[in-house]
């Protein structure tokens, strides 16, 4: 729901009914994933998609139904063995749960709005089926809005942690994350091309280079959001090193990449590349087994860093590096 979060809060300031639609079950190649989110208004008009296109008609109908008789909240459900699927669309051999509700202006939609604005990251918990009623949010580790239930607790925290929205018995766990953070040790041309692709896909971006020459702000055409000239293990220690971080160093100078690797290869970060062939990889490896680190440490490594697309120039190495940043995120590797 975050791509429609600007116009869910002008329609919440409207104080006029609305519909959501949010696709909660997916099997096999069902268009949009789980999450994806549509608002509908009493006149049919609608912000977002559930399904590319395939049955919003067929949700639209239903939320203005659902609109002009105050109704409870249901599943929709369509797929290749619902004629009705057929008929609207849904040709691409998937199924999709869609649950539908009534929005009213009121204090936990106010907070959701809050948290991700912050970004500081939550859960949103709706109560399906016979708990239809019930809505809450995961925001630091509690329940908010739901009676203590430490069974919901912990799948709310496991959801979080593996930024997987998913239903869990009765419930439908929507997790919005955190801004992803990119940290890039060394400020070299591929990092330039990487800043840019980062920000396109809304990464807080943070690079760290103790060369002075290598960190003048003019040689950035989009800035990074920090820029930092001390050495690796000055500034890391200070950062978060969570599961919503990903780490790209590419310096080729060991002193400044080995110290980097040492402490982000040992903390919870999601993703960490090194830029170099595999000779040089081969080279790093010892460097770090020799410093203390284990072999399953050094094993998230990600070098030769980036997806192999034949790259060549720095835009298309940062192209490279970006896809398999993108594809840790979306847990495809």
């Amino acid at each position: 729901m975050i791509d429609i979060l600007d116009q869910f809060e002008s329609w919440l300031d409207k104080s006029a009914p609305f519909a959501l639609a949010t696709v909660i079950k997916t099997w096999r190649s069902a268009p949009r994933t789980e999450g994806s989110s549509m608002i509908i208004s009493e006149a049919g008009a609608m912000v977002g998609s559930v399904s590319g296109g395939c049955v919003e008609s067929a949700v639209v109908q239903e939320a203005v139904k659902m609109i002009s008789n105050d109704s409870k909240p249901g599943r929709l459900s369509f797929g290749v063995v619902d004629e009705e699927a057929w008929s609207v669309g849904l040709s691409c051999g998937g199924q999709i749960d869609i649950w539908l509700e009534l929005v009213t202006d009121n204090q936990l939609w106010r907070e959701l709005i809050t948290q991700v604005r912050s970004d500081t990251g939550c859960l949103l918990v709706t109560g399906l089926e016979e708990k239809n009623e019930i809505k809450g949010l995961y925001i630091n580790g509690n329940l908010e809005g739901i009676t203590e239930d430490q069974a919901l607790l912990e799948a709310c925290k496991e959801a979080y942690d593996q930024h997987k929205t998913q239903i869990f018995e009765d419930y439908f766990l929507q997790v919005f994350p955190a801004r992803s953070r990119l940290i890039i040790i060394g400020a070299a041309h591929v990092s330039l091309d990487l800043i840019k692709l980062a920000n396109l896909y809304n990464f807080e971006t943070i690079v760290i280079d103790p060369r002075g020459i290598f960190t003048d702000k003019q040689r950035f055409d989009i800035p990074p959001d920090k820029l930092i000239t001390d050495w690796p293990a000055e500034v890391l220690p200070n950062l978060p090193l969570d599961a919503d971080t990903y780490v790209v160093v590419l310096t080729h100078d060991p002193k400044i990449d080995d110290q980097a690797l040492q402490i982000v290869l040992k903390s919870g970060v999601a993703y960490v590349g090194a830029l170099g062939s595999r000779k040089t990889h081969a080279k790093r490896t010892l460097r770090l087994k020799e410093s203390g680190l284990n072999d399953q440490e050094i094993d998230r490594i990600h070098g030769p860093v980036g997806l192999d697309i034949n790259a060549r120039q720095p835009a298309e190495i940062a192209l490279s590096i970006m896809a398999e940043v993108i594809a840790t995120r979306n847990r495809f590797l």
